[in-house]
């Protein structure tokens, strides 16, 4: 699961990762004008290695500098996994605007999704020394057509894509510069949005998948 692979134990194997069920996600994406203020939707499963810091650093940055952007920072999660945020976000006031959501259903997250210019996937798993990953919240964005950022490396997700920016899997910042870059590429894309909803539904939804494993095996093959 989520590493590359072609044999294990001298065995043919495959590759191979979570699902959503894509149908289920509401896409509502609203365009933005280029000059609109950048809202940044973060969501938690795991305050270990989401990294977020990466982003009040980057934004207080800014904040200090000539070069200042108009950014707000969304952050949804369980208490427990957002605490060691909100002790952090005190630090990086008033350079950024940081909120706490709270717990969200998928649903919420998707509703979010629609209302804000750009998502977070994770930004720390370099605290665990994880290269590969295929977290299923990046899945999410992709199937509700928010562009996002995130720092791993990812076999379901090619780095050609433009919906999504690939960072260093480290502890520097992500400056405003980048993210107001990205965020721009992408709002001159009126076709962006879209695209993004196709590749999740050719690539991540449970059938698609699940499909694509039983097209390895005997069976599979005699039956796709």
């Amino acid at each position: 699961m989520d590493v590359p692979c072609t044999e294990a134990c001298s065995v043919p194997a495959i590759s191979a990762y979570a699902g959503i069920d894509v149908g289920a996600v509401n896409f509502s994406r609203a365009a933005e004008g280029t000059e609109a203020p950048v809202s940044i939707l973060g969501v938690v499963t795991d305050g270990g290695i989401c990294g977020y810091e990466r982003i009040f650093t980057g934004l207080k940055d800014s904040g200090r500098s000539a070069k200042h952007y108009n950014y707000s920072f969304d952050i949804a999660g369980k208490e427990e996994d957002t605490a060691e945020l909100k002790r952090m976000a005190s630090d990086f006031l008033p350079y950024v605007n940081i909120n706490f959501l709270g717990e969200k259903t998928c649903g919420e997250i998707a509703e979010l999704c629609g209302t804000h210019s750009v998502a977070v996937s994770d930004l720390g798993c370099y605290k665990r020394d994880i290269v590969y990953s295929s977290p299923c919240i990046a899945k999410l964005y992709c199937a509700a057509g928010i562009p996002f950022i995130y720092a791993y490396e990812d076999i379901s997700l090619d780095r050609s894509v433009r919906f999504a920016l690939n960072v260093a899997n480290n502890s520097s910042p992500v400056s405003a510069d980048v993210l107001q870059s990205f965020v721009l590429r992408c709002r001159l894309d009126s076709r962006l949005a879209q695209a993004e909803r196709r590749y999740a539904e050719d690539k991540y939804d449970w059938w698609v998948i699940m499909k694509h494993i039983l097209g390895f095996t005997a069976t599979g093959r005699r039956e796709a």
